[in-house]
């Protein structure tokens, strides 16, 4: 059998400072779940790693909630 490469594309690079502030203070995904009303665990993880984008009104929730900078979600484009 062959294998086809993936013609998915991501939506931006991963959110690496969000996910360094998660690892660092031990939160997991299913409290960001939470904080989103119930958004799948699978879902978050796609975000983060950058294969779907997050709403300006999800990364605020976000923001409030943890009491962090909106510039977690600040891309550093090299």
């Amino acid at each position: 059998m062959q294998n086809k490469k993936s013609s998915r594309k991501r939506y931006h690079q991963p959110y690496l400072k969000f996910m360094g502030y998660l690892k660092e203070n031990n939160i997991h995904l299913n409290e960001i779940s939470d904080v989103l009303d119930g958004i799948t665990v699978q879902t978050i993880s796609q975000k983060n790693h950058g294969w779907a984008d997050y709403s300006m009104t999800e990364i605020n929730k976000i923001c409030d909630h943890f009491k962090i900078s909106i510039e977690m979600f600040r891309i550093n484009k090299h």
